[in-house]
């Protein structure tokens, strides 16, 4: 029996709220915690936030928000206290650090500098090719190639998140893919006629590309208007959108703000289709997988990162939504091709199994234990 792991997941963004990253780093707490490991969470707590009441999580310094040109809001730390962090490793004598996002200035190498332990960083995001991510880049690639020379072993969700890290290093990079609890999703086994609703799940905000999902779906209403489409989430672009959609008079759209998960999943089983337009900065979706373990067939804009979770039958689902045409057509096949539907269904459910959380769990696990070994 292997020994029992002293793992330390270093988290660089807002712990307090909802994010791919955050999501994946509490069901690696759970799922070794109940394997009997022992598993902090280390993140710097928010300018004006109040820490959790969570033995599991350690608070190191402060954090502030910044607004980054990848289109998204990140935090960067700005306090520390290095005495803090030297008892916090010296009592824990962790086996492994776990560090997600390490390219985020600065708690990564606040740790590294520091850590006895094996030191693995996980990278999630997609930066975006665009001018002004070439500027970033000139940024954040000293201080990056910094980081790597403390890490021991390197991860990424996909190959769109691993594509920036290959200019910077020479080591194997392993891709172990986001996951999702899918106990927690019901598949649709049946499906019913007619279809009426199209459902958007993400932040509102201008690469998300919801305007284009508004204007496709003006077509659509035009020929039948007992299609609603449910936008679900918040962000810097929802007045913007709500404005779009009464000056184009669709009143079956209903913005209904961030919900909850248990909300998020009946809103899942009762829709007919997922819609995700995405146009730039995604390097996997989660919000692809929950649709596929809820048996939804899915219209997805044509990125690398989608591109990389919806292969094989799933590239169907993907477009460039900026071609209305093409967009309002596959939305279209996907909500009234019964055969389309039924052949996509059964791709998903053979498909999703590979993205449980505990299958998950146990990749990165594995590979904690071959570093171990390695070293």
């Amino acid at each position: 029996m292997s020994k029992k792991l002293k793992i330390a997941l270093i988290c660089p963004y807002d712990i307090f709220k909802k994010g791919g990253v955050q999501t994946l780093i509490f069901n690696l707490k759970d799922n070794y915690k109940k394997q009997g490991h022992q598993v902090k969470i280390i993140t710097p707590l928010i300018r004006g936030g109040k820490s959790l009441n969570d033995d599991d999580i350690i608070f190191i310094g402060r954090s502030r928000d910044f607004n980054s040109p990848l289109h998204t809001t990140v935090q960067i730390s700005a306090s520390v206290d290095y005495d803090f962090i030297n008892s916090i490793l010296e009592e824990n004598q962790f086996d492994i650090i776990h560090l997600h996002e390490p390219w985020v200035p600065f708690i990564s190498r606040q740790i590294l500098v520091r850590s006895q332990a094996v030191n693995i960083g996980t990278f999630h995001a997609k930066i975006p090719e665009r001018v002004i991510s070439r500027t970033l880049v000139k940024v954040v690639n000293p201080y990056l190639k910094s980081v790597l020379d403390y890490l021991d072993g390197l991860t990424a969700v996909s190959n769109s998140a691993k594509e920036y890290l290959t200019s910077l290093s020479s080591q194997d990079i392993k891709i172990i893919p986001n996951g999702i609890e899918l106990k927690n999703f019901t598949f649709k086994q049946v499906d019913q006629q007619p279809h009426h609703r199209i459902l958007y799940i993400g932040r509102l905000e201008s690469r998300k590309g919801v305007k284009y999902l508004i204007d496709a779906y003006s077509e659509i209403y035009k020929n039948n208007q007992n299609i609603e489409l449910i936008i679900v989430g918040d962000g810097p672009s929802r007045v913007r959108l709500e404005i779009q959609a009464k000056i184009l008079g669709l009143d079956k759209i209903k913005f209904i703000g961030a919900v909850d998960d248990d909300v998020k999943i009946d809103l899942l089983k009762s829709s007919d289709l997922l819609c995700s337009p995405a146009i730039f900065g995604e390097s996997f979706g989660i919000v692809l997988l929950e649709g596929l373990a809820s048996g939804l067939p899915i219209v997805a804009a044509d990125n690398s990162g989608y591109r990389d979770v919806l292969n094989g039958v799933g590239s169907l689902s993907l477009v460039n939504v900026k071609d209305k045409t093409a967009f309002v057509r596959l939305l279209n096949i996907f909500l009234n091709q019964t055969e389309v539907r039924q052949l996509y269904r059964q791709w998903a459910q053979d498909y999703i199994v590979n993205f449980d959380n505990q299958l998950i769990a146990d990749q990165y696990l594995k590979y904690y234990y071959s570093l171990l070994q390695q070293r």
